[in-house]
């Protein structure tokens, strides 16, 4: 399955899903940008631009959203999302391909996550 992500500057970018193969990642939501930042609990969120971009995997997530119609790019993926004490979520994998995103004006973007998980990101983060 594959997402077309509009940009800030009305690039649209494309990112895949593959349910082809058994995983508890094998369900997607689609979230609203600020309202996932404040659900997000790594603490990569709690830096700002310019330290996103220094990361050494940015580059790398530039390359891959410029090919992206040809390539389109994996979901992140959610892990188990609430800390029961501070109600965050922490990725298991995508963190880079996420704050690309943010980076670049994207106002909502699918993850993935579990099926039980949906309910909740769609309550606490979904887009409209």
């Amino acid at each position: 399955m594959t997402f077309d992500i509009p940009l800030e500057d009305g690039r649209i970018v494309h990112m895949y899903c593959d349910f082809s193969y058994p995983s508890k990642y094998y369900d997607f939501v689609w979230v609203d940008a600020q309202k996932f930042r404040k659900i997000w609990g790594d603490k990569e969120n709690h830096q700002d631009e310019t330290q996103w971009k220094a990361w050494k995997y940015y580059p790398e997530a530039e390359r891959a959203f410029s090919n992206s119609k040809q390539y389109p790019v994996p979901l992140a993926k959610a892990g188990t999302p609430f800390d029961p004490k501070d109600n965050k979520m922490h990725f298991v994998d995508g963190t880079t391909r996420t704050t690309w995103l943010l980076i670049n004006g994207a106002k909502s973007f699918p993850i993935a996550c579990s099926p039980e998980d949906v309910p909740i990101f769609k309550s606490l983060a979904g887009a409209e």
